[in-house]
């Protein structure tokens, strides 16, 4: 699902009428919610599309919510949380905590297909009650049955009348005679629409009641067969004509011929990749195609392509993506069941992105974290089909596999009601999954729990997964679910049993060569020690930690220590250190598309900041605020005295004018913008101070100790786990600092100090 909507591909034709209709609709006020009703395939979506670009610049936000792969209603407020940008923390109900933040944020949603979650249409009502400046438009079957609802029946194109067969001038212009030629040329360039083409072409158009889809379809055969012998075989197949005043239904059967006319058209190898690509759910690449439909399924699934019954692209990902429309997929699907394929077939697809989650699972802790998850994302709609396959096939221990697969792609993009939800249904049914399967899903919903302050729930999740580890006698995951006993028990105010707890972790960990396992006690352990004031014990803590964090190449720890650096560094008055280490944290939370921890960088940037360039300092602040509003995360308990000491220092700085500016101009910044800001080469600035000793902060001291040993800057930089960038800032303050020009000054002036 996307935040934007898809820009249109294809010109849109004979519909302006239709959108000056809706374009007024909207022009008046009390029109807040606006559903585009009719059958299948009479273009909905497209002109849905088509107002939102046209009018999308008269409002200040555009959203696009694409329910296609959402059968569950209870799943589309987390659908119009990711569309607005906003990730689930469980601290509050999401429908209500997406209530307050559009409150704030007018603007126009635009929800596609919602029809599959009808039972949803309370979220959106709520919704427009709860934000006066929220407008929605909707595609779906049938109305939402709002009373706020106004509603716009999408007819069909326009189609000859036979009394105008003869006019060849005037049937030129029928919108649905127009739309064929368009879609033909784009099958074959050369396609010319001849006047001895033209009565057959309008017939076809006539045939098939003006329905864009149709249309496109059948438009589609002109690379093999003249528009006559299109119009012949259609008259062959079956009567697609029903009655002069067809209601819609009927015309639904006329879409449903229409593909059933171009089924028949395919050869067998081409019917059965056509059929087993319904079971995709959202979009897929070749390689699925290959490893579902049968090897070698790239040059049919071009042919299926040319004739429209499979869509196409290369701009979501590094390889094409293929998609079916729905209706397209649903006619698919009833075939596969006709010929007795489905559960094969299902079965199949379930087998290969089990697998494909499970070979990506490890990469979700490594560099590639940000590309993994990206990739998950684009499949997400498939994972969803075999969590529903696994649940009503009662395959619970595939479905659990895929669930453990992947517990971490649902923790960094906030699937956490959606998960939860997965989870604990197929756990309540799963005694007889493999124990080794049950403890890890267990330990997977209790994190899902803890995140949504559900803690009760996740202890007892942990120390059952803890009861069948031990059982089992796997050592490494005794450790993972004491861990996890440990943060909750911290979580819960006790401390003591929370220190035994990580520490035999820890023990653990390192016994069975778990780094990453043991780069996680160690950061709880640091975070402890820093709330409990021991910041000396915190500092070590917390860089070890980042260092085994990046040792395993671990994104999303890695970020996470950062900033636990940076608050340390910060409180131990080393500004610069603790500036770089926020910084660090901010471009790995960009990278793997984290925003949930984001504003407490830009707190720590603001807080370095503070002395010397006040304002901006301000600005960063109030983005935080509003991203906080936003993302529902919270100021750590540790740190709320201290972030109220900074809003008023900061604020003493300013005039009140000027800070107001600066806070409310932060607060309208765009996420990026925020953080590019909090980015800057500029971002640190320190005062001057005095020569000696006490003029350097402890990072510098350590700094100046490294050169008086002839260590290089990269030397330097592996040790303080610190990029080479940040090791030339604290050689440059060294040197304003102590009035020197050289490295051997700086050797000599640590020799004289005893540092050496």
């Amino acid at each position: 699902m996307s935040g934007t909507p898809p820009a249109p591909t294809t010109p849109l034709i004979g519909r302006a009428s239709a959108l000056a209709d809706l374009r007024a609709l909207l022009a008046q006020q009390r029109t807040r919610l606006l559903t585009l009703t009719g059958p299948g395939g009479t273009g909905k979506s497209r002109l849905a599309l088509e107002l939102a670009y046209e009018i999308g610049s008269g409002y200040t936000n555009l959203w696009f919510v694409d329910l296609t792969t959402i059968r569950e209603p209870e799943l589309v407020s987390g659908a119009i949380a990711r569309a607005v940008g906003v990730q689930e923390t469980g601290i509050r109900p999401l429908a209500t905590h997406l209530q307050e933040i559009l409150q704030a944020q007018p603007g126009l949603i635009l929800f596609d297909n919602f029809e599959q979650v009808m039972d949803a249409a309370g979220v959106v009502d709520d919704l427009l009650r709860a934000c006066p400046d929220l407008v929605a438009v909707v595609t779906s079957r049938e109305a939402l049955g709002l009373r706020s609802e106004r509603v716009y029946l999408v007819e069909p194109l326009s189609v000859p009348h036979t009394s105008d067969l003869a006019d060849l001038t005037a049937l030129r212009q029928v919108p649905s005679v127009m739309l064929f030629e368009e879609r033909a040329r784009a099958r074959r360039a050369s396609f010319q629409l001849t006047d001895d083409a033209l009565p057959a072409v309008a017939s076809i158009c006539a045939r098939l009641d003006g329905l864009p889809l149709a249309i496109e379809l059948v438009a589609a055969q002109v690379g093999v067969l003249t528009p006559a012998a299109i119009l012949t075989r259609l008259e062959a197949r079956a009567p697609l004509l029903g009655p002069a005043h067809r209601d819609l239904p009927e015309r639904h059967q006329t879409l449903e011929a229409t593909v059933a006319w171009s089924n028949d058209l395919l050869d067998p190898n081409e019917q059965a990749v056509f059929r087993r690509c319904g079971v995709f759910s959202g979009g897929f690449s070749a390689a699925a195609a290959d490893a579902v439909c049968g090897p070698g399924t790239l040059s049919v699934l071009a042919q299926l392509v040319a004739k429209s019954l499979v869509r196409s692209s290369d701009d979501t990902g590094p390889e094409p993506r293929f998609w079916m429309l729905e209706t397209i997929r649903k006619y698919a699907l009833d075939q596969l069941q006709v010929v007795d394929e489905l559960a094969e077939v299902r079965a199949r697809h379930a087998g290969y992105f089990i697998e494909c989650a499970e070979q990506l699972q490890a990469a979700l802790r490594g560099p590639d974290m940000a590309a993994t998850l990206d990739a998950l994302a684009r499949d997400y709609g498939n994972f969803r089909a075999v969590f529903q396959w696994a649940l009503e096939t009662d395959e619970l221990t595939s479905g659990l596999r895929l669930a453990n697969a992947l517990y971490r792609f649902w923790v960094a993009r906030g699937h956490l009601s959606e998960a939860r939800g997965w989870l604990e249904s197929a756990l309540a049914r799963s005694q007889a999954v493999p124990a080794a399967t049950r403890a890890a899903a267990l330990s997977a919903g209790g994190v899902m729990a803890a995140m949504q302050h559900d803690h009760e729930r996740a202890i007892g999740s942990f120390r059952e997964s803890l009861e069948l580890w031990e059982t089992l006698g796997d050592q490494g995951r005794v450790a993972g679910a004491l861990l996890n006993l440990g943060i909750e028990a911290h979580i819960t105010g006790r401390v003591d049993q929370a220190q035994r707890h990580l520490e035999r972790a820890q023990e653990l960990f390192v016994a069975v060569g778990d780094r990453s396992g043991q780069a996680r006690a160690v950061a709880s352990r640091a975070r402890i020690a820093r709330e409990q004031g021991d910041l000396t014990r915190a500092r070590q803590l917390a860089e070890e930690s980042l260092g085994l964090f990046q040792a395993v190449g671990d994104l999303f720890g890695s970020a996470q220590q950062f900033a636990n650096v940076g608050h340390v560094r910060l409180a131990l008055a080393d500004r610069p250190a603790a500036a770089e280490a926020f910084r660090q944290a901010l471009v790995t939370w960009r990278s793997i598309g984290n925003t949930l921890d984001v504003a407490e960088c830009l707190e720590g940037v603001a807080a370095v900041l503070a002395n010397g360039q006040a304002r901006r300092a301000a600005q960063l602040l109030g983005a935080a605020e509003a991203l906080r509003e936003t993302s529902g995360a919270l100021v750590a308990a540790v740190d709320l005295s201290r972030y109220a000491a900074l809003v008023t220092r900061v604020k003493g700085l300013l005039r009140d004018d000027t800070f107001a500016a600066a806070w409310r101009g932060g607060r309208e910044m765009a996420i990026d913008e925020a953080m590019d800001l909090a980015l800057r080469d500029d971002a640190v600035a320190a005062p001057a101070d005095v020569d000696g000793v006490g003029s350097l902060s402890p990072r510098e001291v350590d700094v100046a100790k490294l050169i008086a040993n002839g260590s290089s800057n990269r030397d330097i930089a592996d040790v303080l786990v610190v990029s080479v960038k940040t090791v030339e800032t604290h050689i440059q303050h060294i040197f304003r600092k102590l009035n020197v020009k050289a490295r051997s000054e700086v050797a000599v002036w640590a020799a004289r100090n005893g540092l050496i």
